[in-house]
């Protein structure tokens, strides 16, 4: 389990340069917080949850309500589905594009279940207007907690995707402060077979059913 500052270590042992070297630690620091920030927005299977949050007598909630309960995560990116419960028995919503669900809003009408879903600008809609709590699960892709505490052992970043993001922040240390451009053309190859480890971990996921949700 690695830490922010441990990764920070690593690479500068793989550069051969004390970190206290021209404030060496200091720029590796900043191409690790920019080599997540480049790949927080492609699906690596870590990055994508199941949130369970309660639907209440409204039909709009922040993206911030979804992952209340969550504390390893920072911002929903996108939802790819979403069920709720009554009774015992779930039923998935459909979703529809915010003009057409907007319009329909517009009719005020009430439901014990709501029956589609749309998002707009980190908001998510439901219509009908649910007339009672109801428990609901969001699947999605999200954006996780940043890494700069340098205590936090706990970010896939620097764990399930340590290969990646090493290999990603070190070829750039190489290019724009050391000017190595040799060395750094290893490290781009480090990086692709990087990815494509993550990438065949999570197709690995989907197809056994690990990651995808039971639709």
């Amino acid at each position: 389990m690695a830490t922010l500052a441990e990764t920070v270590t690593r690479i500068c042992d793989d550069l051969s340069r004390p970190e206290a070297d021209d404030g060496m630690g200091d720029v590796v620091q900043r191409e690790v917080l920019s080599a997540i920030k480049y790949y927080e927005n492609r699906r690596l299977g870590f990055n994508e949850r199941i949130l369970t949050f309660t639907i209440s007598a409204t039909n709009s909630y922040a993206f911030s309500a979804l992952y209340a309960n969550d504390t390893e995560v920072a911002d929903v990116l996108s939802i790819d589905q979403i069920k709720v419960t009554r009774d015992g028995r779930e039923y998935t919503l459909v979703q529809k594009d915010w003009p057409s669900l907007f319009s329909l809003d517009s009719l005020g009408t009430t439901t014990d279940i709501p029956d589609f879903w749309a998002t707009f600008n980190k908001s998510l809609r439901l219509y009908p207007t649910p007339s009672t709590s109801l428990s609901a699960q969001v699947t999605c892709h999200v954006k996780l907690l940043s890494v700069d505490d340098a205590t936090n052992t706990n970010s896939p970043w620097l764990n399930d995707a340590e290969d990646l993001i090493r290999s990603r922040a070190t070829r750039n240390v190489l290019m724009r402060k050391l000017d190595d451009f040799e060395k750094a053309q290893v490290y781009s190859g480090l990086e692709a077979e990087a990815l494509r480890s993550v990438m065949h971990d999570s197709f690995i996921r989907r197809a056994t059913g690990i990651l995808a949700p039971n639709f």
